[in-house]
């Protein structure tokens, strides 16, 4: 089982004012025998060009509903799954 932390990250102007504030989620890894916590991330394509970038959220709750409702069931993300529906014969 995955572990998950939210953070909540905010940026403050010049003069202190937060004028950027978003939630992110961290979960564990394992890399060989250490164990780290890494940045959910998903791609973003445009202008024929993909990254990387943070996956974010307005509220906790929302980074908690989605580890729950998402995370947590082990549905895919960042993922493709093919199923083979129906073979067809030609007699």
């Amino acid at each position: 089982m995955t572990d998950y932390k939210v953070f909540k990250y905010q940026y403050f102007n010049e003069r202190g004012k937060s004028i950027n504030k978003y939630f992110y989620i961290k979960y564990k890894t394992k890399f060989l025998w250490w164990t780290y916590w890494k940045t959910l991330k998903h791609t973003e394509c445009g202008m024929g060009d993909c990254y990387k970038t943070r996956t974010t959220f307005k509220t906790v709750n929302k980074a908690t509903e989605f580890i729950q409702n998402v995370l947590c069931k082990g549905n895919l993300i960042e993922k493709s799954k093919e199923t083979e529906i129906k073979i067809v014969n030609c007699k």
